[in-house]
């Protein structure tokens, strides 16, 4: 089927795009937005975001805008799919204690945007999960732009389908306690997960 209007075509911006107003620059540029928007890293919807581009990065495949909505967050160059979990001990918000890491793994309904359709059936989309945890736990030096303090957990799908199948969420504790994944520096990313989509 096509679509009467089809998706609009994006590529990657420089930041250096100016906002315009009545036909011309208006002194504001796409960066300006950025930075207004994006500053607050060790927030929850932003650390998702940063732990999805450094696996992307990870993989060579951020060459091209993040697809909103897909029916998984990147795939490896042999086409696994690969669904990104972030978690952290602090957010910029006051805490009386470290957040417990719990990581979602629900099974959901998935929109596939190379076909713009509709999973029937809710099911763990990917071949492939990465946990992503930003494990530093001094909040006063907290900075998610340092690979040094995250640690990255790979599990192939099957072995999540297999144990757990409809379990919504897992804890850091019972990830590790069932599921042994090696604890990996940014470095040792790829090749772990292109281990994990072959088992």
């Amino acid at each position: 089927m096509v679509a009467k209007y089809p998706r609009v075509s994006c590529t990657l911006l420089s930041g250096d795009e100016p906002i315009q107003m009545e036909g011309r620059a208006s002194g504001l540029t796409l960066l300006d937005f950025w930075r207004w928007q994006g500053s607050r890293l060790p927030d929850n919807a932003l650390r998702g975001l940063l732990a999805e581009f450094f696996v992307a990065r990870s993989l060579g495949c951020a060459d091209q805008p993040r697809l909103e909505w897909d029916s998984c967050d990147c795939r490896t160059e042999t086409g696994a799919r690969v669904e990104v979990k972030s978690a952290a001990y602090f957010q910029s918000w006051d805490q009386e204690k470290p957040a417990a890491i719990t990581f979602g793994i629900k099974p959901r309904r998935s929109w596939e945007a190379a076909t713009n359709t509709l999973s029937e059936a809710a099911s763990r989309n990917a071949d492939v999960y990465v946990f992503c945890l930003l494990s530093h736990r001094d909040k006063s030096t907290i900075n998610p732009l340092d690979l040094d303090q995250w640690d990255f957990y790979v599990v192939a799908t099957k072995r999540l389908d297999t144990e757990i199948l409809n379990q919504q969420t897992i804890t850091l504790a019972s990830l590790l306690n069932r599921f042994a994944p090696q604890r990996l520096a940014y470095k040792d990313l790829k090749q772990a997960i292109l281990a994990a989509a072959d088992e």
